[in-house]
């Protein structure tokens, strides 16, 4: 997210400016704002857990550089209210790889995209991850500050710069004659990936629809199966408008449900299922947030309650029918008391 708040050229984010963005999220959303002597504001999520669109206006200032929806768990963001402002927006799709907005994927939307390439997201290079962008200024500034802040001829293409020699003594004349591989313009990065992460990263992309398909499948008949205990929890939302691709399946235990949400996720994990909170929980209640600044909106009343009661189990691929059978029958078995 560092590098994609970077490669905004003259847009990027300064210290002392301020970006709107969701309190629930993996921290990889809001540091790079605080790293970068910004401001992170943070507005409440609505009921698919995602940055309430709505309350993007209320937010606003005069110091106000960018926005930042975050795309949680598979879910898009309401992408046309949040673009209506006129400000850049950098998408944080890391975990809805393929999610749609109005029929358009999720990354498509803003100035760029992000999206994590981690072991546990829809497709993965073990690690790293990757930036999309429809900008060709903004690819050519992401490959070279992600290449260490080398001239961009070189970041974009290594091999053919070797014909460029050493012609750039005429424009950076403190160097002399110098080799233009050797050439920084910029302070960048070391976040290049290897040629055998790219290969896997490409074979894995061929195989995104499938997963996804996969995905939804399992966590529709999740749905279907918990569905009669919904006085008790919640189940994941799918707006009309959208495409949801499951990272994982999200599931809020109710404020009256007569047990906590350690209860529940107790017995799941000893018999076997395992569980997350759903990611920060909210950021703003982080250890790590004291002492930084930052501004909050409104109550963030959805995130506090996502924080102490919200958690999320698997919905992946590789699940059998038998596998989801046996996660359905462990919640009923809790329930059984509470029917």
């Amino acid at each position: 997210m560092a590098l994609a708040h970077d490669s905004l050229g003259s847009e990027r984010i300064k210290p002392g400016d301020e970006v709107i963005t969701s309190p629930v999220t993996f921290p990889t959303s809001v540091f790079p704002i605080i790293q970068a002597g910004a401001i992170p504001v943070f507005i409440d999520v609505d009921e698919t857990m995602c940055m309430s669109a709505d309350l993007v206006e209320e937010a606003i200032s005069d110091r106000t550089k960018a926005i930042l929806p975050v795309h949680l768990l598979g879910h898009p963001c309401d992408m046309p209210k949040i673009l209506k402002h006129g400000y850049p927006v950098v998408e944080d799709a890391c975990e809805s790889h393929g999610a749609e907005c109005y029929s358009k994927k999720v990354g498509a939307w803003g100035k760029l995209g992000t999206f994590s390439l981690f072991a546990a997201h829809h497709i993965t290079m073990g690690e790293g991850g990757m930036i999309v962008t429809n900008d060709d200024t903004i690819a050519d500034l992401a490959r070279s500050i992600r290449a260490f802040g080398r001239v961009i001829d070189v970041a974009r293409d290594p091999y053919a710069a070797q014909e460029l020699g050493t012609r750039w003594k005429e424009l950076f004349p403190e160097l002399g004659p110098f080799d233009i591989r050797q050439t920084y313009d910029k302070l960048g990065y070391g976040l290049k990936i290897t040629d055998i992460q790219a290969a896997i990263g490409l074979e894995q992309l061929n195989k995104l629809d499938k997963f996804i398909e996969a995905r939804r499948r399992n966590a529709e008949y999740l749905r279907k199966g918990l569905e009669e205990f919904n006085h008790l929890i919640r189940l994941p939302i799918e707006k009309d408008w959208a495409k949801h691709t499951y990272h994982h399946f999200a599931i809020l235990v109710r404020e009256d449900a007569p047990f906590t949400r350690l209860e529940l996720v107790n017995y799941l994990e000893a018999n076997g299922i395992e569980t997350r909170p759903i990611e920060a929980g909210n950021m703003v209640d982080q250890p790590c947030m004291r002492g930084v600044r930052y501004r909050v909106v409104g109550n963030l009343r959805n995130s506090q309650l996502i924080r102490k009661n919200g958690f999320f189990i698997g919905c992946h691929p590789s699940l059998s029918k038998d596998d989801l059978d046996y996660v359905i029958l462990t919640f009923e078995n809790f329930f059984r008391g509470y029917r």
